[in-house]
């Protein structure tokens, strides 16, 4: 018996270690828990433990009797009578194991599996340590991928959103970043938020109808992957985050990993949004692959429901099956993967995508096989054309007073400045000295001909990226030129430095 205290004992503990974590209270008293994702495992497997500690106690009961049994045979003073010899229920056969295959197709809404249907993922950039960040007031819908589920020819395309891209969020007005659609609707973690990112891809997707998402945040995508037990993945560079340091080549990525390579885009070869998001497209395809080999897929709804409070979806139990069913047979050659990108510019105060609407219109075509129209004022000419006309706006504005008293001076300047170039004549008197030196005035007519082109008095009106140029140097040249009309030149630099006031979201 001793023996078969001490098995249970250690498996148990065996157990513990597999399926639980120790977690600290506030007062510093330690609590297990039970790790996410693996509930309905642990529940069969206690299940099983309890029905073979019940076979075991009743087996050594049995072994118990038998010897003392057996040393009553041998004993002669005693008066032994036979025992009759103990018979054992027969015990119950198991059932059969479901398939969970079969068990999928009993479980999936198979109504939805029709035509193209679109699933938003989203994925937001909170963390429990970022709360108490200085200046991030608000958690953003950082990656936003729409995967078009071709039901009828068994496709799938996935389409990424860049976070940055200057967009129109429907209902609000302002310029944002498409990535404050969540904090447009009601912030993390709403129904409202969730519900305003998908309004917003509708909008990048011409109109085309995004109905469901799941949208998860950074510590839910580490946990998810190392359900899923990790992915065998060849990193392409070398890369560091918060002290962790990954170096490039094929090598096994768990859950944290995953996740900084996710994140990480700064101090890389390259850098920048645009290239994060193909990581992050590759990275899921490796995910996927790795699921379908490890025989995941058919666990992906009870996955989902053990996240409960930390997952966020509006699909069904039954509708998640659906989408796993039709994810067990999908093959990765069947999955292709664009990007609705553009050039990334300094403009309307911060860094905004400029999505490229030709580009956008063709990806849309190819995948859905319908045509939309090009978004002109989200257009590159369009946008440079409006940021040039409100900063012509501002320096005007804050300038024009000062500007009169410049051109004066300047003006006033003139006949003197060109007397100085010529020889008097005998027995005349010399002419009174300029106030201002020929590289003063050539500065000045410089000023003067930027003045005239932004007010529309030159011979071409400038737009676009001409008007920025034209504006940008009309505030370099200014400062200086003031100072030298009396005006104290850290006066004008602040004067004509005030940014000029638009309602946006640029976290």
């Amino acid at each position: 018996m001793k023996n078969i205290k001490s098995l249970f004992s250690g498996f148990g503990a065996l157990l513990r270690r597999i399926f639980t974590k120790t977690a600290e209270k506030d007062d510093g008293t330690a609590v297990t828990k039970l790790k996410k994702g693996w509930k309905v495992t642990f529940i069969v497997l206690a299940s099983l433990v309890v029905f073979a500690a019940a076979g075991g106690t009743a087996a050594a009961i049995y072994v118990n009797h038998l010897q003392q049994e057996a040393a009553a045979l041998f004993d002669t003073s005693a008066d032994v009578s036979p025992s009759p010899v103990p018979t054992l229920a027969a015990e119950p056969s198991a059932p059969p194991t479901p398939d969970p295959y079969a068990q999928l197709q009993a479980d999936a809404d198979v109504s939805m599996m029709d035509n193209i249907v679109n699933i938003l993922l989203i994925g937001v950039d909170y963390a429990e340590e970022r709360e108490d960040w200085d200046g991030k007031a608000d958690f953003h819908s950082d990656v936003m991928i729409v995967v078009a589920i071709d039901f009828d020819n068994n496709t799938v395309d996935l389409i990424s959103l860049p976070r940055d891209t200057y967009a129109k969020i429907p209902g609000v007005e302002g310029k944002y970043k498409l990535n404050a659609a969540i904090n447009c609707g009601g912030g993390w973690p709403t129904e409202g938020g969730f519900n305003k990112v998908c309004e917003a891809a509708e909008w990048m997707l011409g109109g085309i109808p995004v109905d469901y998402y799941y949208a998860v945040s950074m510590p839910v995508v580490k946990e998810l992957v190392d359900i899923i037990g990790g992915v065998e993945f060849e990193i392409e560079m070398d890369f560091s985050m918060q002290g962790r340091d990954y170096q490039a080549g094929l090598q096994h990525m768990d859950g944290q990993a995953v996740l900084d390579y996710c994140r990480v885009r700064k101090d890389i070869e390259e850098s920048g949004d645009a290239y994060r998001v193909n990581r992050q497209k590759e990275i899921m395809l490796a995910l996927f692959e790795a699921a379908q080999t490890r025989s995941i897929i058919t666990k992906i709804p009870q996955i989902i429901e053990s996240f409960e409070g930390d997952l966020y979806t509006n699909c069904t139990y039954e509708q998640t099956a659906a989408l796993a069913l039709f994810a067990y047979n999908l093959s990765s050659e069947d999955v292709s993967m664009y990007s609705m990108g553009g050039e990334m510019y300094d403009i309307f105060n911060w860094g905004y995508v400029i999505t490229d609407q030709a580009e956008r219109v063709r990806i849309i075509e190819e995948v859905y096989g319908v045509t939309v129209e090009e978004y002109e004022e989200y257009s590159e000419t369009y946008a440079f054309r409006e940021w040039g006309n409100m900063k012509r706006d501002k320096y005007l504005a804050v300038t024009e007073e000062i500007y009169k008293k410049i051109r004066d001076a300047f003006e006033a300047d003139i006949p003197l400045f060109e007397a100085a170039q010529t020889t008097p004549a005998p027995g005349t008197e010399p002419p009174a000295a300029p106030l201002f030196t020929a590289e003063q005035h050539e500065k000045y007519n410089k000023l003067k001909e930027y003045h005239d082109l932004m007010t529309g008095d030159g011979t071409w009106y400038p737009e676009g990226q001409d008007l920025l140029y034209i504006c940008e140097e009309y505030r370099r040249l200014f400062p200086d030129v003031a100072e030298w009309v009396g005006y104290n030149t850290d006066d004008i630099s602040w004067y004509i430095y005030l940014p000029i006031e638009i309602e946006v979201d640029f976290n």
